[in-house]
Formats: structure tokens, C-alpha cells, sequence
């Protein structure tokens, strides 16, 4: 009988064969024409992954049921700071009653319901329990305030809210009622608010008594028998067509935006992920995989929860948030074989190691990045630290469910590795365009435009901002500049928004980022541009030092990169810091910075 890795790798042969762009007067329809004065034989940058692997026709809830009636018994959910233990019989056992609760408050299949808190247990269970009894979850940044809470829960007309009580600075119930101070005299489960005309329930994970709130686990007594029955039979009822989870865009740039997935998005991209995972065959035959990103996140809710859901893996919690050494004492007590982490989480993870010999993970066999781009240097140092550990990250974004290019299992190419966010993933389109939408040629820089099951349905009630980013004949625009390669594999350049134009010459900061990261004494680095006079755009550099005691002045800098990067592309400001302003996906929030800095300029005027 093969082993579950062998059997991926004989998948992983014939998932996907690739087909490459013939020349313009060949190639498959496409909005774009060849640039003029290209040459005849010139070829697009286009690639279509087909393969003989099947796209599931399943809704979530018939995942997880499909796991559950597979695998029993096995441990499906491990919090390791709430010290809870959940196995798969429990956990849809558990789900179910919670959306029978959540039925016998009033709600019906198509409600939204909002989860408002930072990662738990609790927050596993009620995000399958809302695909279950067919309603849409609705995640939402544990660190929002009173006025980011209104604008999601508005939008979306949410009819229930499940959240934490408190969470270290937060108090979720006090914040709630700046939004809707009705909630206070209401009745629970029965609410009518005038700010929130659809809000109906507000579920508070606590054991205290709170006003106008329900407890999570009242909502979970509350399930009957007769519910219970009603949730499993929802699952013939829900289309996989149909919306599962609205996720908000993380909002660095302006207001979030709610993108829309179905069933049919994320099982997908959870399924097509699983098969290109790593797997290690351990002696369960099944992987550990500890999810350090949060749960709101895409990447966490469907490449975390989901795809371990799909498989019958272990979700591993190790804390309520990101904290380098709750992880590393996580991993170390549950010996995880996989971590996903956004790179900023492994710079702080590595230091964690530094401190305990590099030991302490021997049990992890594959670390995967996500959620923004890891520098070459990072995964360099991660290499270095643990070589028995095989690195992979991947691209993606929240309107592409999320994953559209990774690093295949079977690659250990360095150059691959460290260069490339991966190949194409079977059943999308891609292309590289200019900015007047015509393909350019492999190997030239662009803005990469997705198509396939993977694209979002577009932007809740917002048709002006879904036709930005969808076209007419379904390509997604990513507002990211990559490059192409031909045999699949693809490099992002930057954001496009992001480039800095300097005199005419544009500049990626991730370029730039990459070569300050390569300095010894650098941990972290972040660029950006700046208005100036004469030049239109300067750049400026921020950075973290591995060594706060150590100085690294602006000659120093301009020394480093001499030979490395052009004159132009060297920052012409340097400010050193000791944290970068991130949101709760761990991606730097450059325009605090760029803020930061024009104030500083200002005063000093």
C-alpha cells in the first residue's frame, strides 16, 4: 500500500501540465494585443495550468463531514495556550449545535454573521458552524475599533456578532456598545438597534453575564435535537456556488473592501494546496500544522483551518496572537511537522531559536510563508538555522481565495526556493500586462492578471469597485508587478501603487528592501517614496536592527549598497526604528510610516 506521500508525488506528476503562450498571432484569446513593434514570433506572457486532477463540486460543510466520518477520533483541533484538545467527531458535533443555536435565534441560511476575536478554539467552531447552517461568515480584524466595527458590520448588514469578552487591550463588549448603545437595555438574541438595523444577536465567548449578549456556550446548549437535524439536512441545500465567507481587504491603503468567496473558492484552494503540501508520512500518516497567522486572515482560514479540515490534519494554536516565544513553546510541547507564518513572524521566531541553540523544532519538516513576501535573505537565514527544514512560500491575496503560485513539495532547488514565489497551480490563468493592458513578453515586468476558479465573486454591493478589479472577461487585476518566466514560475517585482518614480525612473521598494536586508546588522527593512521638488519622488528607508546597540548611519548605508543596487534606487533618508507599524496579518503598514515621516519633516521645518 503506498504511503500518503508517495501517492502525492505520483499526483503531483500529472496534476498539472502547462500551457505556454504561442506567439501573438497563436495565442489564446486574450483582451490584450501585442504591443506594437514587438517581433512576430514574440511570446506573451501567458500561461494556463491544466490537469487531470478534478475541481470538487463540495461545500464545506460536506468537507468537514466527509473528515469527520473518515477520521473520528483523531485530535482536529489542539489550542495549546487554552489547553483543549477537540477531535474531529467533536468538532462537527460541536459545530452543529452551534449553528442550531444560531437557527433557533432567528437566523437563517444567507445571514451574515460576523467572528470578532483573536484565534481559538471557539473561533474553529464557529466558522464551521456557520457553513453548516448555510450562513456566511463574516471575519473581522480582532484589532478594529469602534468605527472600523460599524463600517463591516454595515456593509455586510450583519445579523450576528460572535466575539471575545476582553483580549489584552481590547474590550470587545465596551466596543460593541460605543456602535449600538441599544444592546445594553436589550434583549439577548432579540435585538433591535437603530445604528444596525439588521443586527439581531450579539454571542460574547465568556463566562461573565453581559448586557444584551448571549454566551457561546448558551448558543451551543441552545441547539436541539430538532436543529441539529435541520443543519444536517442544510447540507443538500447549500450550493457550493453559494457565499461562505466575506473577507475583508486589510485596508493598508483605504477603507477595506468585502470580497466575496464561495464553497467552491476555498475548498478548492484548500484541496489544490493539500496536494502540493509537503506531506511528511509520519507514523499517524497525517501532519500537525501550527497556523501562526490569524484566523481572520484568508491565508489562516483557508491554507490553515480549511486545508487541515480537507485532509484530516491537526490545526495546531498555539496562542490567542502572534508572540515569538508562546510559539516557540508551542512547537517545541506539540511538535508540529508543518508552520505557516507571514515573514515577519519568522524574523521574531528565528531570534526566539537563536536563544535556545537553534533547538526545539526538530519535529517541523516544512515552513511556509505567506501573507506578504519574504526576503531572500530571510529564507536564507531560516535555511541556515534549520537545514533540515524545507522552506516554501506562495503568492496569493484575499480576492484569489488565496493561493495562485507555489513552490511544488518535490523542489529544493535554491535558486527556486529563494528566488521565486512559486508555479502557476492548476486550473488558473495568468498573465503579465503593461499599463495599457497589453501582454507583455516573458520575462518582462508587469501587472499580473489572474482567471479561474479562484477569483473572488467580487466586492459586496460594490459593482464600480468589482468591475476594477475584474474585467469583463473574468481577469482579475492584483495591482502587483511580476515577472513570468515561461516554465511557470513567477517573481513579484512589488504593488504597482507602490513604485516610486524618481526623476523618471521607476523603482520598486521591494528591490531595494531586499538589498538593505542583506545587511549583517539588519533585521528588518521597509521603503518607501516621499514628495520632493526637484525629483518628483525620493525614497526613504526605514529599518530595524538586529542589535539595537549598534549604529548604522546614512554613509554606512549608502557604503552597503555601493555596487549592489543603481544610484538612483539608494534611499535617499534613513530612519531607524525599533518596530515597523503592522497590521494584525504582520504586513508593514507603510503609509504610518510615510505619515510618520512627512510629520518629522514638517516640525523640523
Amino acid at each position: 500500500m503506498l504511503s500518503r506521500r508517495e501517492c502525492l508525488v505520483r499526483l503531483g506528476r500529472r496534476w498539472g501540465r502547462l500551457a505556454l503562450a504561442r506567439p501573438a498571432s497563436t495565442a489564446p484569446p486574450s483582451p490584450a494585443a501585442p504591443a506594437p513593434g514587438q517581433a512576430q514570433g514574440r511570446r506573451e506572457a501567458y500561461l494556463r495550468r491544466q490537469s487531470d486532477i478534478a475541481l470538487l463540486k463540495e461545500t464545506v460543510g460536506q468537507v468537514l463531514q466527509r473528515t469527520a466520518d473518515k477520521f473520528p477520533e483523531r485530535e482536529a483541533v489542539v489550542s495549546h495556550y487554552q489547553n483543549k484538545r477537540i477531535t474531529f467527531h467533536e468538532l462537527i458535533r460541536k459545530a452543529d449545535r452551534l449553528g442550531a443555536g444560531l437557527l433557533a435565534l432567528g437566523l437563517s441560511k444567507g445571514d451574515r454573521v460576523a467572528v470578532w476575536g483573536p484565534n481559538s478554539l471557539e473561533w474553529v467552531i464557529a466558522k464551521l458552524a456557520c457553513a453548516r447552517a448555510g450562513m456566511v461568515l463574516v471575519t473581522l480584524n480582532p484589532a478594529y475599533q469602534a468605527n472600523e466595527l460599524a463600517h463591516c458590520l454595515k456593509k455586510v448588514a450583519v445579523k450576528g456578532l460572535i466575539c471575545n469578552h476582553t483580549f489584552k487591550t481590547q474590550n470587545y463588549h465596551n466596543l460593541m456598545l460605543q456602535v449600538a448603545p441599544e444592546i445594553a437595555s436589550g434583549t439577548p438574541g432579540n435585538l433591535k438597534c437603530e445604528s444596525l438595523p439588521n443586527f439581531k444577536a450579539l454571542v460574547t465567548i465568556t463566562d461573565d453575564l453581559l448586557a444584551g449578549s448571549l454566551r457561546f456556550s448558551e448558543v451551543i446548549a441552545a441547539g436541539t435535537d430538532q436543529g441539529v437535524r435541520e443543519v444536517r439536512n442544510m447540507q443538500s441545500e447549500v450550493n457550493p456556488f453559494d457565499t461562505v465567507e466575506i473577507q475583508f481587504t486589510s485596508g493598508t491603503t483605504g477603507a477595506p473592501k468585502a470580497a466575496m468567496l464561495s464553497h467552491y473558492n476555498i475548498v478548492n484552494n484548500a484541496h489544490i494546496h493539500n496536494l502540493r503540501r509537503f506531506t511528511t508520512g509520519t507514523p499517524k500518516n497525517h501532519d500537525i500544522v501550527c497556523s501562526l497567522v490569524p484566523f481572520f486572515h484568508v491565508f489562516a482560514s483557508v491554507i490553515g483551518i480549511l486545508a487541515c479540515v480537507e485532509t484530516g490534519d491537526t490545526l495546531l494554536v498555539a496562542g490567542p496572537h502572534y508572540d515569538a516565544k508562546t510559539a516557540y513553546n508551542a512547537i517545541k510541547a506539540e511538535k508540529p511537522t508543518v508552520v505557516f507564518g507571514a515573514p515577519t513572524m519568522f524574523v521574531d521566531l528565528l531570534q526566539e531559536l537563536e536563544k535556545h541553540d537553534n533547538k526545539g523544532f526538530e519535529s517541523v519538516d516544512m515552513m511556509f510563508s505567506g501573507g506578504a513576501i519574504a526576503t531572500k535573505e530571510l529564507l536564507k537565514k531560516i535555511k541556515l538555522s534549520l537545514p533540515h527544514v524545507h522552506l516554501r512560500q506562495g503568492y496569493g491575496m484575499t480576492e484569489t481565495s488565496p493561493a495562485t503560485f507555489t513552490i511544488p513539495f518535490d523542489v529544493d532547488d535554491p535558486n527556486r526556493v529563494l528566488s521565486y514565489v512559486g508555479e502557476l497551480l492548476p486550473h488558473l490563468e495568468a498573465k503579465v500586462v503593461d499599463a495599457n493592458g497589453r501582454t507583455v513578453a516573458f520575462g518582462e515586468p508587469g501587472e499580473l492578471c489572474l482567471r479561474g476558479y479562484a477569483t473572488c465573486q467580487g466586492y459586496w454591493e460594490d459593482p464600480e469597485k468589482t468591475r476594477e478589479l475584474i474585467d469583463e472577461e473574468g481577469w482579475l487585476r492584483t495591482g502587483d508587478q511580476f515577472v513570468l518566466e515561461e516554465d511557470g514560475y513567477a517573481r513579484i517585482v512589488g504593488r504597482i501603487k507602490e513604485l516610486v518614480i524618481r526623476g523618471g525612473e521607476n523603482i520598486a521598494p521591494k528591490e531595494v528592501e531586499d538589498a538593505l536586508a542583506a545587511h549583517p546588522a539588519v533585521l528588518e527593512a521597509s521603503v518607501y517614496g516621499v514628495p520632493d521638488e526637484r525629483m518628483g519622488e525620493e525614497l526613504a528607508a526605514v529599518i530595524r536592527l538586529r542589535d539595537p546597540s549598534v549604529s548604522l548611519t546614512h554613509e554606512d548605508m549608502k557604503a552597503f549598497l555601493k555596487g549592489k543596487i543603481a544610484h538612483f534606487k539608494v534611499p535617499r533618508y534613513l530612519d531607524v526604528v525599533e518596530d515597523f507599524p503592522k497590521n494584525a496579518s504582520g504586513k508593514v503598514q507603510k503609509f504610518k510610516l510615510r505619515d510618520a515621516f512627512l510629520k518629522k519633516i514638517a516640525t523640523s521645518k
